[in-house]
């Protein structure tokens, strides 16, 4: 291998790292992003399933709810 070569190899391989850096940067945040987004959607579903728990009867007549459309949505995991 020449000098020039190797120059050329070396300044690939430093591009190469550059790029794996950058991607891993960006994946890192898309996923601590997605993670954010779960966290609050699982908050919400508690938070709006603690208020469907805690309808009185007339007003689950009210809104039309029965007692078993609650019970099916409180059996769903927290993060659907």
């Amino acid at each position: 291998m020449n000098v020039q070569s190797y120059k050329e190899e070396k300044a690939i391989d430093s591009y190469v790292e550059a790029v794996n850096t950058c991607c891993q940067s960006t994946l890192d945040k898309v996923n601590q992003n997605r993670l954010i987004m779960v966290l609050q959607k699982i908050h919400h579903n508690w938070k709006t399933r603690q208020a469907l728990h805690s309808l009185s009867s007339s007003q689950m007549d009210d809104t039309g709810i029965t007692r078993e459309d609650i019970k099916a949505e409180l059996s769903k995991p927290l993060w659907k």
